[in-house]
């Protein structure tokens, strides 16, 4: 398939124009090759989903969160950004970047870990900047029956998922943003939540969200987020189908996440 169309494909399904403006979303290297043969789609950058990526003679690559944020004074090899870039330019391997849009897209994480959830009716909430989604479960579930199903819809153990605020409130209403959704917590809160599920969320707002009366579940970054490469890599593999073209797509193996015990 031409890198022109593969480009094409992948902005149908996440279009960079609705990033946000400190985003960096797009090509974060661009190399030689014309023809894409076959994607790895993965969550960032590391050395290791490079080595993955050469392994499986990758030569695209489409991340969630950017190689490149912000302007590049010079490239340093024996820097970290520096030498992945290196790596990748000496594979011939292009990357490409879906952050703050893949977030807000219709299928894109926040509606995939509404769907891992089992919530037939999802909304996206007018205060939440595109990012905070919402749903209203049809029955009431207790804290420990929810963070099991949490726990369980982002394939992770129970004690990764962080519990804060009132233990004894019954969960109807759900408010969610995948990633660090700190900055949406009040929305959620003034919304009516019951629970609210994020990632990175600061000892403050776990405070704030407390003496609120809430449930907060704090999944992790990496943890509510690694989502995306099984899901890139079935949203591209339909829209390649539907274009009639053939590639082969890989969703990344490898477990990234730098918080081991």
């Amino acid at each position: 398939m031409k890198k022109e169309k593969l480009v094409d494909l992948i902005e149908s399904i996440s279009p960079s124009e609705t990033a946000d403006d400190w985003d960096n979303c797009g090509y974060q290297i661009n190399s030689k090759r014309r023809d894409v043969l076959r994607i790895l789609t993965a969550l960032e950058i590391t050395g290791s989903v490079i080595d993955e990526a050469e392994t499986k003679g990758c030569d695209f690559i489409v991340t969630h969160h950017p190689l490149i944020f912000g302007s590049i004074s010079k490239i340093d090899c024996n820097s970290i950004t520096g030498n992945y870039i290196e790596r990748l330019l000496k594979a011939d391997i292009s990357v490409y970047s879906c952050h703050t849009s893949f977030d807000k897209a219709p299928l894109g994480n926040n509606h995939d870990l509404g769907a891992r959830l089992g919530f037939a009716e999802m909304r996206v909430e007018e205060n939440g900047d595109g990012f905070l989604m919402s749903a209203e479960l049809p029955e009431a579930y207790d804290v420990p029956a929810m963070k099991r199903k949490t726990a369980e819809a982002l394939e992770m153990s129970e004690n990764m998922v962080r519990v804060a605020g009132n233990k004894e409130r019954m969960i109807k209403k759900v408010f969610w943003c995948t990633g660090s959704g700190g900055s949406f917590l009040k929305e959620a809160i003034k919304a009516g939540a019951d629970l609210y599920i994020t990632g990175d969320l600061k000892y403050h707002d776990a405070v704030y969200a407390a003496e609120s009366g809430i449930v907060v579940f704090d999944a992790g970054h990496y943890g509510s987020e690694k989502i995306f490469a099984r899901n890139m890599k079935a949203l591209l593999e339909n829209a390649v189908s539907e274009a009639e073209e053939k590639c082969q797509i890989y969703a990344s193996e490898i477990d990234i996440d730098p918080f081991l015990w």
